[in-house]
């Protein structure tokens, strides 16, 4: 095997080749959790940082993006452009690094295409772990202060991206332990402490808002998974990243779990993983102590949480680093993987690219941008307003979509106008987040005047179960939550009609509703 590195110039072409792919998908419709850091960047800046403190991050990243919007405007390609720019960097730091045919696993790799569109953490963190992971094997070959200063950096960077850079912090540690670095091990601990510092009250406080206890009352809506289900589910949760890390998020829909979650794209993205662990089996020495160290150090405790594959990102450039090595080098079977590795990555990256929306941790996808469109020119149409029947971070996706695609002028009806005007974007107790779904729906809907149109989820297709009493909520998600009294009411004492949103699937419906003087008076 051989340890030279690509060009600069085919680094370059690797860089090229995922900025055409992540640009494929520019235009495609932000998620609830992008809108709301988006919505947050755009706003002040103490009341984002405000915000996020009583959220479950930090504000490194949402700090870069606020400065970002400032410089650069708030426009769909331009935030896609934001989301791109740490990808880049890691594919080019990769490709000037890693064994000579690394270009191929990066410039192809689907997972890293989703971080390089996707306006959240998990780019920038990934970025972090390359550089984490790089210095920790320079040092192991050689010991520099510089490259000391440089490891200190990033593992500052990294605990002001996520929380999860703890444990490449820890990986660190433990490396300099092993390199008998006791004092630098004690200087990297307590300026990372340091640095972070302003931020620790918050922390603790949102370790306190996830501690185990459950919820109290009727609203137990989220079950969090007893011990030994979190020991059963690691494995699960490990095999699931890795085919992630192998061949991204945009071709499966596990969470349906029936037949519909098969296709053929489901039998390439199997193979493309089993291609690729065979290749990082023969790479594994290649990161050397600290890589492994890093790649366990995070995907081993983040599997017992069993979160969404980018938050074990950190780790990602590992297990490509170790792919990279096993396809360099010679032999016929090397020459094999070289060739079908980078060709079914490439072909992992046509369902992602081809979606118009982006993998989300739900059931069903929802294109806003689409909703936001249709529902905004029917509103305008026909001269009413346009209401938005849904949770606070779908409608900041609507908001977002009617302004970026100039239909600001819709007069926009929502349940969380109050709670927006006086700059509150999110909810922190699930009483609040649902409670505008169980007031008296008929008392609700007289004042959305006669003539609207709806976005909601329909509640005759919503799944889950039952929540409250009197007026009652289905579902658990955003993509599925609903008031199950809704259509009812609609259905007695208005006439209204559905439009077709063909890029979303699920509940989210959209409805044309009429009503006369009468029937407004028969609601109040």
């Amino acid at each position: 095997m051989t340890d030279k590195p690509a060009g600069f110039a085919v680094c370059l072409a690797a860089v090229a080749l995922m900025a055409v792919l992540s640009a494929l998908s520019f235009q495609k419709s932000l998620t609830g959790d992008e809108a709301l850091t988006v919505a947050l960047a755009r706003g002040g800046f103490v009341q984002m940082v405000n915000t996020v403190a009583r959220e479950s991050h930090v504000p490194g990243y949402h700090v870069l993006l606020w400065l970002w919007i400032r410089a650069f405007g708030a426009s769909l390609p331009v935030l896609r452009l934001f989301a791109f720019i740490p990808v880049g960097i890691l594919v080019l730091a990769g490709c000037r690094n890693f064994p000579r045919y690394g270009y191929l696993v990066l410039a192809t790799s689907p997972f890293l295409l989703h971080l390089a569109v996707e306006l959240r953490m998990y780019g920038l963190m990934a970025l972090a772990g390359m550089g984490i992971l790089l210095i920790l094997m320079r040092i192991a070959r050689k010991f520099t202060t510089g490259g000391f200063v440089a490891l200190a950096a990033f593992c500052v960077a990294g605990v002001w991206t996520l929380h999860f850079a703890w444990l490449a912090v820890a990986a660190a540690l433990v490396v300099l332990f092993r390199l008998k670095r006791r004092l630098h091990a004690l200087i990297l601990a307590v300026t990372v402490l340091a640095a972070f510092s302003p931020w620790a009250p918050n922390m603790v406080r949102q370790f306190h808002r996830f501690s185990p206890g459950g919820e109290s009352g009727e609203f137990q809506m989220f079950e969090l998974a007893s011990p030994a289900q979190r020991v059963l589910g690691a494995p699960f949760s490990m095999a699931g990243t890795l085919l992630r890390f192998a061949a991204g998020n945009g071709a499966f829909r596990f969470s349906l779990f029936s037949l519909g979650s098969l296709s053929p794209w489901v039998i390439a993205g199997f193979l493309l993983l089993g291609l690729t662990l065979w290749s990082a089996l023969l790479g594994r020495r290649y990161p050397g102590f600290g890589g492994w160290l890093l790649l366990l150090f995070v995907l081993v405790p983040v599997s017992f949480l069993r979160p969404s594959a980018r938050h074990f990102s950190l780790a990602y450039p590992v297990f490509a680093a170790m792919v990279a090595a096993g396809i360099s080098g010679e032999g016929a079977l090397r020459r094999v993987l070289r060739v079908s590795v980078p060709v079914l990555s490439l072909v992992m990256c046509v369902p992602f690219v081809t979606r118009s929306t982006l993998p989300q941790r739900c059931t069903f996808d929802r294109d806003f941008r689409e909703a936001a469109r249709i529902a905004g020119e029917a509103a305008l149409s026909g001269n009413g307003s346009l209401v938005a029947y849904l949770d606070t971070h779908s409608l900041l996706c609507v908001r977002y979509h009617l302004d970026e695609q100039g239909l600001s002028e819709v007069e926009l009806i929502h349940p969380h106008m109050e709670r927006h005007a006086s700059g509150w974007l999110i909810y922190f107790e699930p009483e609040d987040l649902v409670a505008y779904l169980l007031h008296n729906t008929d008392s609700l809907v007289c004042t959305w005047g006669t003539d609207f149109v709806l976005l909601a989820n329909d509640p005759r297709l919503a799944r889950g179960p039952l929540f409250g009493t009197g007026n009652t909520l289905i579902g658990r998600g955003s993509d599925m939550i609903a008031d199950v009294d809704l259509m009812d009411c609609l259905e007695r004492h208005f006439t209204f009609e559905r439009i077709s949103l063909p890029g979303s699937r699920g509940p989210l419906s959209l409805f044309r509703v009429t009503g006369s003087g009468e029937q407004q008076r028969s609601l109040q």
